[in-house]
């Protein structure tokens, strides 16, 4: 009997291995040619998924932020609010292979997506989600009393935000700086969450 593939499960390995070919080569890499390779199929099974490079660099662009947005949803949230944010903003920040990976890409592909209108919806999306998850917590502290009233908190979440990609994009370059750009979060954190009464 033939073997059979589930075209999902298939089109997310075809993805992952476009993401570890981008990681370890960057953008200029990433051809339907080299990824069949490291996929182990052909050019023609990926051209079943993907009819061309772009939409195959979209959908590879969505698992990135699958992952992200994942890795943030996994955070514990029973702690204090702060201790809470400053989870979600290091899980974003490049401090492992994985999330190194990951903070590469996604440079790559926010260069691309300045002048691509199909990678800046995808980043759009993404953003757009992240923001609103930290903002309705933000909003929610806010409510309950942990969080000052007066915090602005969809500005304070798009600050945050903004920190966060920029540090990423600092450590990547420079991995001295690690140490520095958690320090800095930490800073930025105390002094746009401040707790009633502060």
């Amino acid at each position: 009997m033939p073997q059979t593939y589930d075209p999902t499960e298939r089109r997310r390995h075809v993805g992952n291995m476009l993401l570890e070919l981008i990681a370890d080569e960057g953008l200029a890499g990433a051809n339907i040619r080299a990824v069949a390779e490291r996929a182990g199929c052909s050019v023609g099974a990926i051209q079943k998924y993907f009819r061309t490079k772009d939409e195959m660099l979209e959908f590879a662009m969505q698992l990135v932020g699958e992952r992200v947005q994942a890795r943030i949803l996994s955070v514990d949230r029973t702690g204090a609010l702060v201790d809470v944010v400053r989870s979600w903003l290091l899980a974003t920040l490049p401090l492992d292979a994985e999330r190194r990976a990951e903070a590469r890409i996604w440079a790559e592909f926010s260069v691309r997506a300045i002048g691509h209108r199909p990678y800046s919806e995808a980043a759009i999306a993404v953003d757009t989600e992240i923001r609103a998850a930290l903002t309705g917590y933000l909003a929610q502290g806010r409510r309950e009393g942990s969080l000052s009233a007066d915090v602005e908190t969809s500005a304070v979440a798009d600050a945050l935000i903004a920190l966060s990609d920029g540090l990423a994009l600092t450590m990547l370059y420079d991995r001295d700086r690690e140490l520095e750009a958690v320090a800095a979060l930490d800073v930025a954190i105390k002094r746009l969450l401040p707790c009633p009464g502060a």
